[in-house]
């Protein structure tokens, strides 16, 4: 069979074959042969042509979410930011007031509904509840002042108090004595009133420094030297009673008169309660002194006297 097709194959039945094989594949092709010679050559071109591109057509559905990665490094730590401000009060409940400890012997167990706590020194059980048994002996306390009852007041150390006199409606002249009493009794007695001694009356005008307005010559020269005495022995005022070492000062404060101007109405002499007969002796004994007071003129109200005082002792 081979033999006969063989016997009817020409170049021109041969290039007609290929023409048909290119032409079912869509390409187009050339051949061109020479003369009566028993061979061909064949020249083959293919064209295409591109056409336009069509529009873009709609996305598809979003595809299954994928399992998730495995976590990354920890980064490096970031640098402190700025203090916030401070956040508004708090508003718990007061808490319940706690519960008495009790302190038990050694060889002691805590009572029944008690809690035994640590003890660090281990020479005694803490219960939080009533003890049987007294408790331990505490460590003895620092010294005590020597401010102790049947003691004396410490040289240089001072005390104060208050002091108070009265005139009735209707007494015209006359005086009056209000005691003084100190709390800490004097190691000795103080000696003398007025400037050379070694208790003072001040009074409302000498606080302010107004005593000797008004005054001139003589009188104003005595006065300003008793000024200074008076600011050297009694520092203080009415408000914050003051004295020197050694000395008592009584000071003038509220002072209330009727509408008539009395003429005289204040400390006249400080005496020393220990006196003994009809004599007065100037001064203030351990324990206190006893204030003087003198009033002259009319009187058609009741009146009063009072003031502070200050002790230092010697």
């Amino acid at each position: 069979m081979f033999h006969r097709v063989r016997k009817h194959l020409t170049p021109a039945t041969f290039i007609a074959f290929l023409a048909l094989v290119f032409a079912i594949t869509g390409g187009a092709f050339a051949a061109t042969g020479g003369g009566n010679r028993s061979h061909a050559t064949l020249t083959a071109s293919a064209a295409k042509s591109k056409g336009a591109r069509g529009p873009r057509g709609p996305a598809g559905p979003a595809g299954k979410e994928g399992k998730e990665g495995k976590t990354g490094a920890t980064g490096p730590a970031g640098a402190t930011g700025p203090q916030g401000s401070q956040g508004p009060a708090g508003s718990g409940s007061e808490g319940k007031a706690g519960e008495s400890v009790k302190v038990t012997s050694e060889a002691s167990e805590c009572p029944e509904g008690g809690v035994e706590l640590s003890n660090a020194s281990g020479k005694a059980n803490v219960c939080n509840g009533e003890s049987a048994e007294p408790g331990l002996p505490g460590k003895p306390g620092k010294e005590g002042s020597p401010w102790t009852a049947g003691g004396t007041l410490p040289s240089g150390s001072t005390e104060t108090g208050t002091w108070a006199s009265a005139r009735f409606e209707g007494v015209e002249d006359g005086s009056s004595h209000s005691p003084i009493s100190f709390p800490i009794p004097l190691a000795a007695a103080l000696k003398g009133f007025g400037s050379t001694g070694q208790t003072h009356y001040v009074t409302t005008a000498e606080q302010k420094k107004e005593a000797c307005n008004g005054l001139t010559g003589t009188s104003l020269t005595n006065c300003e030297t008793k000024q200074k005495d008076t600011e050297a022995s009694c520092p203080g005022s009415s408000e914050a009673p003051a004295a020197a070492k050694g000395n008592l000062c009584v000071y003038q404060g509220l002072t209330e008169e009727p509408e008539e101007n009395v003429s005289q109405f204040q400390v006249q002499s400080i005496i020393h309660p220990g006196g003994s007969g009809r004599a007065h002796i100037e001064g203030a004994g351990t324990a206190g002194a006893i204030l003087q007071v003198v009033y002259e003129g009319p009187n058609e109200g009741a009146s009063q006297l009072q003031g502070t005082w200050a002790v230092t002792a010697p």
